[in-house]
């Protein structure tokens, strides 16, 4: 049997009923069960209708008043191979006479493609009878037939289920057909006024809306200000400055004033550094600035003769391995104590703050902190070894011998 010597006309199907298929699989072949058939929704021969099994299907009438049913269904398993042939006869009433398929299963005349067959036309002729016959777009309206299954990526494989799938396809209706054949209007061309247009009403209203992200000049809303960092001290340092004489660099220096930071920077160098010892940015914003670390050196120091240990760990300035070693837990300790006594506290990493008009002063607090009854505030942490000279009205306050 060839395809080409069968009609498309669906108005030739037999009229088969749910009753006609029940009949059929269960009370002449046996090959379901009358509680399979209650829930038929799950048979294997329901689901390869509704999932596109059938390549193609013919009707043609024969002279006995009957009709034979011609179909190319796909392989249960090898989906690849070519589509086996099925056919069904069938009377003008629907009383199924006998079926048969190129399958192992079909040569006993019954198989889930021969149910595939009659649950195709049964639900044809159900939709015969729902639509006009003159709709054009609802005739031979069936699953569109899948040749292969390819690999594809999730997003782009259909998960409906087949009962999904079928309320999709009883949606279409008369209705449907004549909003399909409306004439769609043309699109507007990219960079006319009425697209820039729209654009710009879709910016004054939903200006995070995804569509602007890629569309010239609104995704530039939604590139991120990002504040360049300011040279460091040491980068003012060029190498015609290293050949110059101890008296000419003086003389140098003397006039040199670092530029004065804006704000953004000030915050940009705050949170770029706020690793402190395990950032080398913070080593190197660091360098060459008075901090609080060492603030009361250069207080007491000879301005015209400072030490040289004092200019060494200003300009290169070493992490102080006694205090990163014990700060984590004087900082975890602290944090327990003021909780219980704060309402809403919060202990935050810091970086360096540079005084934006004063930019040669720095200082780097162990902590910012802040909470519902005061504000917010810092944290500094003091290691007391012998190294550390406290004032003795601090000594009495805390009771620290």
């Amino acid at each position: 049997m060839k395809m080409s010597e069968f009609s498309q006309d669906r108005q030739h199907l037999p009229k088969i009923e749910a009753v006609d298929i029940t009949s059929y699989l269960v009370l002449q072949t046996s090959y379901y069960t009358r509680e399979q058939m209650k829930a038929h929704k799950s048979l294997d021969s329901y689901n390869f209708y509704h999932n596109g099994w059938i390549s193609k299907m013919g009707v043609k009438r024969l002279n006995n008043n009957n009709v034979l049913l011609f179909a190319r269904v796909n392989h249960s398993q090898r989906s690849h191979e070519t589509p086996l042939k099925t056919w069904v006869i069938a009377s003008k009433d629907g009383d199924v006479q006998a079926g048969h398929c190129d399958c192992m299963a079909g040569l006993s005349e019954s198989c889930s493609h021969v149910g595939a067959v009659l649950f195709a036309v049964e639900d044809m002729v159900k939709r015969e009878d729902e639509l006009a016959c003159t709709s054009k777009p609802c005739e031979w309206l069936m699953p569109s037939h899948v040749k292969k299954i390819p690999p594809a990526p999730v997003a782009c494989i259909d998960f409906r289920s087949s009962q999904a799938k079928r309320q999709n396809r009883d949606s279409f209706s008369e209705a449907a057909a004549a909003r399909a054949k409306r004439t769609r209007r043309s699109p507007v061309e990219p960079g006319s006024e009425k697209y820039m247009s729209y654009f710009q009403e879709l910016t004054e209203n939903f200006p995070k809306s995804a569509a602007l992200m890629a569309r010239d000049p609104f995704h530039k809303a939604f590139i991120p200000k990002s504040t360049k960092l300011p040279k460091s001290v040491l980068e003012y340092r060029t190498p015609l400055t290293l050949q110059l004489q101890p008296k000419e660099l003086e003389q140098l220096c003397q006039a040199f004033e670092l530029d004065e930071l804006t704000t953004a920077q000030v915050g940009a160098i705050e949170r770029a550094t706020r690793g402190q010892s395990s950032s080398k940015t913070w080593f190197r914003q660091r360098a060459g600035r008075i901090t609080a670390s060492n603030r009361r050196r250069v207080l007491h120091t000879n301005a015209e003769k400072p030490a040289k240990a004092l200019i060494k760990a200003i300009c290169y300035p070493e992490a102080h391995s006694y205090g990163n070693k014990h700060e984590g837990q004087a900082r975890r300790a602290y944090e327990r104590m003021m909780t219980q006594e704060h309402e809403g506290f919060s202990c935050m990493d810091s970086g360096l703050w540079v005084n934006p008009k004063w930019p040669y002063m720095g200082a780097s607090p162990d902590g910012m902190v802040a909470c519902n009854c005061h504000g917010n505030g810092i944290c500094e942490i003091k290691v007391i070894h012998g190294e550390i000279r406290l004032a003795s009205s601090i000594c009495i306050a805390y009771n620290i011998a």
